[in-house]
């Protein structure tokens, strides 16, 4: 079990197996500093109240000159951590051109929880927000291809909020945007609170 609570830790290597699973609190940080690499995390949960995990950037509205252009499929070096057991976060700060698969449910608690740098957070089974908003930013994303539930239906208050600007007539204001889906994909109107589909 690898338990990281201060610090910096840094892996260089392309294949890890976390056997017996994950923890990043306080201050702590886990870098993976080489692109393309495939992490599977088991047996234990993956629970982050702090921190960071971090993965290689790429700008996420990087200009492409033609000789980058690719013939062989290839997408940007994309690193991916399968998680085989619960990912229970409640804090800190997940970033960089990285695909994370949550394959055993997810529990979201806690205060606010950042995405940033490209990275996407796919839910793959169930998962259960209790407390606290999701912030994205430069192109990240929670993605819900499985079953969102709300732990206190009548106090949830939480969001997904996207903490960019976009230009508009010269002005840069913040724009806001969170809509529930269902399992089969569809946007259901009786799932959205008052204040949970914004846009200022």
């Amino acid at each position: 079990r690898l338990v990281i609570t201060g610090g910096f830790v840094e892996s260089r290597s392309r294949q890890q197996d976390l056997n017996g699973g994950l923890e990043i609190h306080g201050s702590g940080v886990l870098a993976y500093t080489v692109s393309n690499a495939l992490i599977t995390v088991r047996n234990r949960n993956f629970t982050m109240s702090g921190g960071e995990l971090q993965f290689v950037e790429v700008l996420p509205s990087a200009a492409v000159r033609s000789e980058h252009i690719h013939t062989d499929p290839r997408n940007a070096d994309r690193s991916y951590m399968t998680l085989n057991t619960k990912l229970v976060w409640s804090g800190g700060k997940m970033r960089g051109n990285a695909e994370i698969g949550g394959r055993d449910g997810m529990h979201l608690g806690g205060g606010v929880k950042r995405l940033e740098m490209l990275l996407h957070l796919i839910n793959y089974e169930v998962l259960l927000w209790d407390t606290g908003d999701v912030l994205l930013t430069e192109s990240a994303d929670l993605i819900n291809a499985g079953t969102i539930e709300m732990k206190h239906p009548s106090q949830f208050d939480a969001k997904i909020t996207y903490d960019g600007h976009y230009e508009d007539a010269g002005v840069f204001p913040e724009r806001q945007l969170h809509m529930w889906e269902d399992a089969d994909s569809a946007i259901h109107p009786n799932h959205i609170g008052a204040t949970a589909r914004r846009i200022r």
